[in-house]
């Protein structure tokens, strides 16, 4: 078809042209700070940030000192033009929140790097494994300036988690092979006492599908994206932990059961844990309300992954997922959680 013969040039000339123009080794690895890089670069570190949006000048400078790094590659013949950044919180512990790349951040002897915003704003040159690239080098460049730093890690939004989870309320019809019986009679309960509260007539408390509470669970994170509200105010702190128990394991079911057909193969079907656990990452933890503002909820449900890139295995665990996608690094915590 017409669109298979446009794929194909666009691999060609990928290939042909952009890999070689753009290869590893011409690329230079350059710190954005806010003293020494020139204002268009600024500019556009701050335009293109995607993950965390900037909203002002002084949240730039920010983002750039103080337990904080912000690193890109550039080409010899655009010294202005950064192709790929990262931005990375320093801090004593892994972060396992947006806040705590503030309250755990350290200057002197950090043992954490958390990757917590990856951004490619050309994007011609997607395909070229530059974002990649720029994790290992910045690892390399972070190892050499702190040797206390013993753990790479990233602090990932889940982009795609509430868009499939409405999806999943809409289609009933798709069954999920997952075990929800432990929440059934506990969120029954709260709707029945919901419907209470509002003086509405109901039946008497039932078993609920699987796909009720995924809807119950859905119009909760959705309907406090909406309000901006803290999303537990409302719950006692029993229902609080059902409510954080029951997303962790729907979130836990997606990012390792939920696949994309890619070719004769099966990957991940979110974008960010396909690129991190195809460098080789594992899937570390997913965190509670790692991102509770109103675009965290209204993404991905509030919550937040780490992908611990550990060097020692990265090359081995990179293969296996490249031969066999379905085989990737997972923390123990995370297996736990579907059962």
């Amino acid at each position: 078809s017409i669109l298979d013969g446009f794929d194909k040039l666009d691999i060609l000339l990928r290939d042909s042209f952009l890999k070689p123009v753009f290869s590893f080794d011409i690329l230079q690895l350059c710190r954005i700070t806010f003293e020494h890089s020139s204002g268009n670069i600024l500019e556009k570190v701050a335009r293109g940030e995607s993950v965390h949006r900037v909203r002002s000048l002084s949240e730039l400078k920010r983002r750039l000192h103080d337990g904080r790094r912000c690193f890109a590659l550039f080409h010899p013949s655009l010294p202005e033009e950064p192709v790929v950044f990262v931005h990375v919180g320093l801090t004593n512990a892994l972060a396992t929140s947006i806040n705590m790349l503030d309250t755990h951040k350290s200057d002197t002897e950090p043992t954490h790097a958390m990757f917590y915003s990856i951004n490619s704003p050309i994007a011609a040159l997607s395909g070229l494994e530059l974002a990649s690239h720029l994790i290992k080098e910045t690892a390399i460049k972070l190892s050499k300036d702190f040797p206390s730093i013993t753990t790479f890690s990233t602090l990932s939004p889940i982009p795609l988690f509430m868009q499939w989870l409405q999806k999943q309320v809409a289609n009933p019809s798709i069954e999920l092979d997952i075990d929800l019986k432990d929440f059934q009679e506990r969120i029954s309960a709260i709707m029945k006492y919901n419907e209470t509260k509002l003086k509405s007539s109901s039946s008497d408390q039932k078993e609920l599908t699987t796909n009720e509470i995924l809807q119950w669970l859905c119009n909760t994170l959705t309907s406090k994206s909406q309000s901006n509200s803290d999303i537990l105010m409302e719950f006692t702190s029993s229902d609080a932990t059902l409510l954080k128990d029951l997303s962790l394991r729907i979130c836990a079911y997606y990012l390792i059961k939920v696949k994309q057909n890619t070719g004769n193969k099966q990957l991940p079907f979110d974008p960010v844990a396909r690129f991190h656990l195809r460098n080789g990452a594992s899937l570390h933890s997913i965190n509670w309300m790692g991102n509770p503002s109103s675009q965290g909820l209204i993404s991905s449900g509030g919550m937040m992954v780490n992908y611990v890139y550990d060097f020692q295995h990265l090359h081995e665990r990179a293969e296996l997922f490249n031969k066999t996608p379905d085989q990737f690094h997972i923390a123990e915590c995370v297996g736990n959680l579907l059962t």
